[in-house]
């Protein structure tokens, strides 16, 4: 948790992405930039934790219904749908994380909005939604370095669905969603390139 606010401090006292207590502040790489990002409007001025747990929970809840809306998108009908819902809106495990400086609850809801955007890409055969998939997941690591794995199996994973489709088409969309997954990540592995000297996420 202090590793989070304490990085969120420094960025807007300093403009500097650390962990540092006080100056010299030094570059820090052990943690990805999403959630101290997440954290700044409650640790402007005064410090807000309990602000910031109040955000997490109504995403909590936006959670549940993005939990919903992709058991619908995937084919799994309106019964299903709502129950993955309601028992995601009431599992005690997420309940308890949203009420931590902590950044799960947030990597699970983007992680479920790319998911809904990969099965329009899908269903539509569009290189934009492809692009908002990979841009999500982007984000997404962003908040937690495991989001990094999940285009190995999500870039696959939409050509094989789309293989019936045009060739020309199934490449466009993933084309677009590599390179949209790419831009975050790599723009901070360039950044921990120029802090350390050691192009690393």
């Amino acid at each position: 948790t202090q590793s989070y606010t304490r990085t969120a401090s420094n960025l807007l006292c300093c403009g500097t992405f650390s962990q540092s207590p006080h100056p010299p502040l030094a570059p820090d790489t052990e943690r990805t930039p999403g959630y101290p990002l997440f954290l700044l409007p409650f640790y402007a001025g005064q410090p807000r934790p309990l602000a910031a747990a109040w955000a997490q929970e109504l995403l909590g809840g936006l959670t549940a219904g993005v939990t919903y809306l992709a058991a619908v998108t995937a084919g799994l009908g309106v019964p299903a749908a709502v129950w993955a819902g309601a028992l995601t809106a009431v599992d005690p495990l997420l309940i308890f994380h949203q009420g931590l400086i902590a950044s799960e609850g947030l990597f699970l809801w983007l992680l479920l909005l790319s998911y809904c955007a990969l099965l329009r890409a899908h269903r539509l055969e569009s290189w934009k939604w492809a692009a908002a998939a990979g841009f999500g997941l982007g984000v997404a690591a962003w908040v937690r370095p495991a989001g990094l794995y999940f285009f190995v199996v999500a870039g696959p994973l939409l050509l094989w669905r789309v293989r019936g489709g045009v060739p020309h088409a199934r490449g466009r969309m993933l084309a677009a969603f590599l390179v949209f997954y790419g831009i975050l990540p790599l723009a901070w592995m360039a950044r921990n390139a120029r802090a350390t000297g050691v192009f690393t996420y």
